[in-house]
């Protein structure tokens, strides 16, 4: 009896025109196409929009969880009006990369110390991460004179 050798087959996605790709990498590779196409119909969906498209923008893109996705709306948090940088900074407190997104809005908040929207929604993103790394920063805003900032 004569065994066909399969173990090729069986350990590789065929991709087309004779490419394989291991099953165990799939999902890293669909991620990464995830996130790239998600970043390039984010540069589209951006420009020449108001505030209030770019926050859907943002919105839109924070759906994709990504350390570049992260990267991106960091980007989002300085040089922008109020409305887009609290809408990045609510994105990035949507993330599961809390390693990279806690000290991202940590970094954010002396940027907008002036800007109490922004302050609140980077405190709410930390909130919402729900991590001990950024409970020290919750904590310097708890007792904020403005009742919008410590509510969050």
């Amino acid at each position: 009896m004569k065994i066909r050798d399969t173990s090729s087959r069986d350990h590789a996605l065929d991709m087309g025109e004779g490419s394989k790709m291991n099953p165990i990498l799939m999902p890293l590779a669909m991620a990464l196409a995830d996130h790239a196409e998600a970043l390039e119909k984010f540069k589209t969906d951006i420009k020449g929009k108001d505030a209030a498209g770019r926050c859907a923008a943002i919105e839109e893109l924070a759906k994709t969880k990504s350390p570049k996705i992260i990267a991106r709306l960091a980007s989002m948090l300085t040089n922008e009006v109020v409305e887009v940088r609290c809408a990045a900074a609510k994105g990035i407190g949507t993330q599961e990369d809390k390693k990279r997104a806690i000290p991202v809005l940590v970094a954010a908040v002396q940027p907008n110390v002036k800007e109490l929207p922004v302050i609140a929604a980077i405190v709410a993103a930390l909130g919402k991460l729900g991590d001990e790394a950024g409970v020290a920063e919750i904590n310097k805003h708890v007792n904020h004179e403005n009742l919008d900032v410590a509510k969050t």
